[in-house]
């Protein structure tokens, strides 16, 4: 009994990591385009991504996951003449904000916070 409010708010905590989370897998699959560079986040836990240099293309792909607010990728293939990371190379991203139209988020130890929009498919 002396441990059962510990128990109820550690459940109560991590039910709703688990929901925000899942929120924000919800918010993120899709298309996104930072600059010429376009990911596409798919629901099935996949990614690629294609990111235009000097007179070339590199591609990756690989799987996605929201974890305790985190977005983690591990890359599975690195295709183009210049490519920056190997397979099985993973990144983990600070989720800091999400919804339907941009994520805001922060890579490694800096502090800065990068943002990044949904692609439009229909925008002239």
């Amino acid at each position: 009994m002396k441990y059962a409010f510990t128990f109820i708010t550690l459940s109560l905590l991590l039910t709703a990591c688990g929901r925000r989370d899942l929120k924000l897998s919800h918010q993120i699959a899709g298309v996104w385009q930072d600059g010429p560079a376009r990911m596409a986040f798919n629901s099935d836990g996949s990614f690629s991504t294609r990111i235009p240099h000097d007179r070339s293309t590199n591609d990756y792909a690989g799987t996605w996951q929201i974890r305790d607010g985190f977005l983690t990728m591990v890359l599975t293939n690195i295709s183009g003449p210049k490519p920056d990371g190997r397979v099985g190379d993973t990144v983990r991203l600070k989720i800091v904000y999400a919804d339907t139209h941009h994520i805001s988020y922060v890579a490694g130890a800096k502090t800065r916070a990068y943002l990044i929009n949904r692609a439009c498919n229909f925008c002239g």
